[in-house]
């Protein structure tokens, strides 16, 4: 009998990283605006180089939470995969998700998220570009997840704010299309 998901219940919201992420850019902006935190800090620098400094902090603030809505978009969907195959509705995606399911136990392979999960949703909703959208995004989510050791070919610049609307637009999309 196949084993139901032992989940964590650590999942975070859209909400919750956009809190994070606020707080973080606030705590930075304020951290170099007060000289004597910059003067105990560091001391050999110039303003330009706090400048500086603060631009590459608030670039990984970006990037981190970027990572954190991308995962958390992954998580939403996976999480509605196995809700579905256990509690076994009776529409097309789950009826799809069943399936698949079946075959992946008989080979002893696990559900992936971009080849499987977001496939029959896409085959579901073809006139959805929300798609599209999450696998042009997680390009981004790769190339953060291994080390940011090349030079991604993205088709578009990725930042928080972008991935904030992407993210809201699936948030958007999962209501109406989810029990």
């Amino acid at each position: 009998m196949p084993r139901r998901l032992s989940r964590s219940n650590e999942e975070r919201n859209t909400l919750s990283i956009n809190e994070t992420y606020n707080s973080l850019v606030s705590i930075i902006n304020f951290s170099f605006q007060d000289e004597s935190y910059l003067g105990a800090n560091f001391p050999a620098l110039k303003k330009d180089e706090w400048q500086k400094i603060k631009e590459s902090q608030l670039t990984e603030v970006d990037i981190y939470t970027s990572f954190d809505l991308l995962s958390s978009i992954e998580a939403r969907f996976t999480l509605d995969y196995h809700i579905r195959c256990e509690k076994r509705f009776r529409d097309e995606i789950t009826k799809r998700f069943r399936e698949l399911k079946g075959k992946l136990e008989t080979k002893s392979q696990r559900v992936e998220f971009e080849r499987d999960i977001l496939e029959i949703w896409e085959n579901c909703y073809p006139q959805e570009n929300i798609f599209s959208e999450i696998k042009s995004a997680f390009r981004y989510r790769h190339w953060i997840a291994h080390g940011r050791y090349w030079n991604p070919k993205l088709g578009r610049k990725y930042d928080f704010t972008y991935i904030n609307l992407i993210s809201a637009n699936i948030d958007n999309f999962l209501y109406h299309y989810t029990f």
